[in-house]
């Protein structure tokens, strides 16, 4: 939507490759929302630095291009594909224990009205913190573990209440693996000649967590409509929570509403049970 490819590489790249890796047939559609923080080289330009309220307005324009998209196609003024899930590895402050609808957790509730999976990082700022708009009830949150399933000491989680519907609720949704993960390195000047090592690069945070979400929300959806079944968000994120491997750090006051993502387990439990949720719909 604005600016210039990552000057670096460090995220859009790693984050779409993970997706992949699980949907390998799954097209994605790259909307750049986020300006560039200053390297220590001092090598990104002035009027590509992050300004926080310019981002804030890309992201909220992001979220607005997927509904304006998929109202587009559904009314036959578009050809083309409706967007089914959107990966939201980024965040953006604390917003207190109470849910306050914000301009950017407003467009995450307009799009998963819509019937798009919105999956948005917990953030990286410890227990009793979740970045804006992971803190939406429609958000898919999520949270990041290491390989053994143990919390990351980084990874965002909080108790939140909505006062206006007078209830609580717990963030993150769900876990999944945000600590050293192996992804593609983007390389400007092209990949002839390099080693496989150079090819990938091992990234932590709950940015890293979220796309492994969105590529099994992928398959969950593309089995389903094998079967004549549109998904709900909701529905996406009980099939996750159901179906999750249990937290292993031994915290009783971890604040989240699961445990794990468990791949297999998710799309397995689907296709076991497909004959039962057809007669639901």
């Amino acid at each position: 939507l604005f600016g210039q490819p990552d000057q670096r590489g460090e995220h859009g790249t790693h984050v779409a490759s993970t997706i992949l890796a699980y949907a390998p047939k799954a097209k994605i559609i790259n909307l750049k929302v986020l300006d560039e923080e200053k390297s220590a080289k001092n090598d990104i330009p002035e009027e590509l630095q992050r300004d926080e309220t310019m981002t804030l307005a890309y992201v909220v324009k992001g979220l607005q291009t997927v509904y304006e998209h998929n109202q587009a196609v559904a009314s036959g003024k578009i050809k083309g594909s409706r967007i089914d899930v959107v990966n939201m590895s980024l965040g953006a402050g604390n917003n207190g224990a109470t849910m306050n609808y914000d301009e950017m957790s407003s467009w995450v509730k307009k799009v998963s009205d819509q019937g798009v999976v919105v999956v948005v990082a917990a953030g990286n700022d410890g227990m009793d913190h979740i970045c804006r708009p992971g803190i939406a009830p429609e958000a898919l949150t999520v949270g990041a573990v290491d390989y053994f399933n143990r919390t990351a000491k980084f990874s965002s989680s909080k108790n939140v209440i909505q006062t206006k519907a007078g209830q609580t609720y717990d963030k993150p949704d769900i876990w999944a693996y945000g600590v050293e993960v192996d992804a593609a390195r983007l390389e400007l000047k092209g990949y002839a000649g390099l080693s496989p090592a150079l090819l990938a690069k091992a990234n932590s945070g709950t940015s890293m967590a979220t796309p492994h979400v969105v590529g099994v929300t992928a398959l969950l959806i593309q089995e389903a409509r094998r079967n004549g079944i549109e998904l709900t968000p909701a529905q996406v994120k009980k099939l996750f929570q159901n179906n999750s491997n249990p937290l292993d750090d031994g915290n009783p006051y971890l604040r989240s509403d699961s445990g794990v993502i468990d791949p297999v387990k998710a799309v397995e439990f689907l296709k076991k049970n497909i004959k039962l949720i057809k007669k639901l719909f």
